[in-house]
């Protein structure tokens, strides 16, 4: 490079060489004097940081295919902001063909700041559907379509900015404070800093109720430039509320709906959006929820029956079709697959249809679309294969969408494979010992089991517990920080021998050395957990023998003062003391047990021969008022144990049923 105070005396040399030499030389070398932030090539004047020809120095050309950025040949020829879609360079925020994403198309409406609006801003100018500056686009310089060589000024063609500014992508920048380009072109402050100097500096300090972004001092609360965090930008027609974003209001809504996406017309394809900063206009027919919600528009490139479906999307989806002419509602679906909408609708060629995603939440969505050549029922093609989206690897929830090597795509959404156990997800063995307790976390844990005595369910840690006598153990999860279920399970069977929720306790009768899976489970929650193990001595099981000298049997006693050591399925939080009965059933039939007469609220239960063993049926009130009845297929030399309960705490007398 040529130092400045140098050239003077160097033109001199230079046109003294050219004179004298005119007879042998065919030419001669002209220096120029350049503008700040360029310099002489060959008698032109060379931007280092971006000119492809002279990039970094004079003569340092980037190859085909390479843009020279900040005196770099880099591999894309994009220069910021515009990223490369479908090998060319597009503008996001205002390329009508890519308008907030790569393939989304306006149609009849204009991009502005990467979405689709119905009218430009006051400020900016319809130009080929883009919302655009005529006065500092290169593009658009002072009237559409004038494309400015180097930049825009003020709505004129320049060859370059004076000084202090820096053309960046055809704009003139103050590189020395532009907080977006500091000290060079696409170089970004971070959100608390300022630009001083061309140097990202700490913030500005502001005072109590507004935050520093890009070194002003805004209100997160209310700023629609920076809505709840900075640089969170609401978009044309959108205002900042209570640091979330809102529509108030549009000119020209679609069927009532105010935020509208425009989908490719190519087969199969996917698109993802959030509902989160939308509005509410709409509601489904099918579920009546009020959620937000965004219309897409969809024509149909040929005839055929094509599907829309929301699998990947975090939240309970729910779809509707409408026609664009009336606004009527032409299909409407909630969980068609797990939480996931689908519809499926024939359509010809060139049929325009609106695609509504809603649901009864907000957040992050995805919508796929497909044709329905070649492929039957609930299958998607793609990639020219058939393929069930809702549990294929490899297109999981939409097309080329693969799970991971430890996932398993469960109705349109990759899982942690679990292999262990009764499927869980890994096992803690804990010792054979009593009393003991044991701490842990659930947060982050996968979401396998479901207990049948909960609302909810979250992430859960499985135990392995073999009791070392037998007695009636407790487990219980006493001093934990959130809402927890608890599971007992035979490992072997897989079946629950109980559950609690709300309570936190657990109490099974095991026999010496008998296995069991015990989980710690959340009401939709988790985090940490105390597990606490004790045991009281076996209680007499059975109390009594009911002979089937013949049918029907009828039997009566109190369980006031007798003994609590089993806790019933269907009554998870009983503490009430029981009577148990061994019965060896005489022949093949349906028996109905019932404890009809009795003076208190009863709970009965049957379980697999022994006290120990699983439970076949459970039942309370079922047999009217606080009576309880099960009828249950018993099959001859079968022997099963019948035992009476209480709901709750209660006891008293009873009379049994056996017939």
């Amino acid at each position: 490079m040529l130092h400045r105070r140098h050239r003077s005396w160097l033109a001199l040399i230079v046109l003294t060489l050219g004179l004298g030499a005119a007879s042998a030389c065919s030419g001669s070398v002209v220096v120029v004097e350049c503008e700040a932030g360029r310099e002489s090539c060959d008698g032109e004047c060379a931007d280092f940081g971006s000119d492809p020809d002279n990039c970094g120095a004079c003569g340092n050309a980037c190859g085909d295919g390479l843009a020279c950025v900040q005196g770099s040949c880099g591999a894309t020829a994009c220069v910021a902001p515009d990223v490369e879609c479908n090998g060319e360079c597009a503008d996001l925020s205002q390329d009508h063909g890519n308008c907030g994403g790569c393939g989304i198309d306006c149609g009849g409406l204009f991009c502005e700041n990467g979405g689709c609006v119905a009218a430009c801003s006051p400020s900016l100018t319809p130009c080929d559907g883009a919302c655009v500056d005529p006065q500092n686009d290169p593009d658009n310089c002072g009237n559409c379509a004038i494309e400015c060589p180097n930049v825009c000024v003020n709505g004129f063609c320049a060859e370059g900015c004076g000084v202090p500014f820096t053309a960046c992508n055809g704009v003139c920048i103050d590189t020395s404070n532009d907080p977006q380009n500091c000290g060079g072109c696409g170089i970004p402050c971070g959100f608390d800093q300022i630009c001083d100097g061309g140097i990202c500096v700490g913030g500005v300090e502001c005072p109590p109720g507004l935050t520093s972004c890009f070194g002003e001092c805004v209100d997160l609360f209310n700023d629609p430039d920076n809505c709840g965090f900075c640089g969170n930008d609401c978009g044309p027609g959108a205002a900042c509320q209570d640091a979330g974003c809102t529509i108030t209001s549009c000119d020209e809504p679609v069927c009532g709906i105010c935020e509208v996406a425009f989908l490719p017309s190519t087969v199969p394809f996917s698109v993802t959006g959030n509902t989160s900063f939308t509005s509410d206009f709409f509601t489904p027919p099918c579920t009546g929820t009020a959620a937000n919600e965004v219309l897409h528009v969809f024509t149909a490139p040929s005839d055929g029956n094509y599907s829309f479906d929301a699998f990947g999307t975090e939240f309970d989806s729910v779809l509707s079709l409408l026609d664009p002419g009336s606004c009527g509602v032409i299909d409407c679906n909630d969980d068609t697959i797990g939480l996931a909408a689908e519809i499926d609708t024939f359509l010809v060629a060139g049929q325009t249809v609106f695609v509504v995603m809603d649901g009864f939440e907000s957040g992050f969505y995805q919508l796929n679309v497909s044709d329905g050549d070649g492929c039957s029922g609930f299958l998607t093609q793609c990639g020219g294969d058939c393929v069930d989206t809702s549990f294929d690897q490899l297109h999981c929830g939409g097309c080329f969408q693969p799970c991971g090597p430890n996932e398993l795509c469960d109705f349109g959404i990759c899982q942690p494979f679990c292999n262990d156990v009764c499927g869980s997800c890994g096992v803690v063995d804990l010792p054979s010992i009593v009393p003991q307790t044991f701490q842990a976390s659930t947060t982050g844990l996968p979401d396998v089991w479901f207990p049948s005595c909960a609302f909810g369910s979250a992430g859960e840690q499985v135990h392995r517990f073999i009791a070392p006598s037998a007695g009636n153990y407790t487990f219980s999860t006493a001093g934990s920080s959130f809402d927890t279920v608890v599971t007992v399970v035979d490992p072997f069977t897989c079946g629950e021998l109980a559950c609690n929720d709300n309570f936190g306790t657990v109490t099974v009768p095991l026999a010496a050395g008998q296995e069991v899976l015990v989980a710690v489970d959340g009401n939709n929650v988790g985090g940490f957990y105390s597990l606490s193990i004790n045991s009281l001595a076996a209680p007499t099981c059975p109390t009594s023998m009911l002979v089937a000298s013949s049918l029907p049997i009828t039997v009566s006693g109190s369980t006031s003062g007798a003994s609590n050591s089993f806790t019933p399925g269907c009554s998870p939080g009983s503490t009430a003391p029981e009577h148990t009965f061994s019965f060896v059933v005489p022949m093949t039939k349906l028996y109905t047990i019932d404890t009809i007469g009795s003076s208190f609220d009863t709970v009965l239960s049957v379980l697999h021969e022994v006290c120990t063993g699983f439970t076949l049926s459970c039942d309370d009130d079922g047999g009217g008022g606080n009576a309880s009845s099960i009828s249950l297929l018993l099959e001859v030399g079968q022997t099963v144990t019948i035992i009476v309960d209480g709901f709750s705490g209660s006891s008293g007398s009873y009379v049994l049923h056996v017939q």
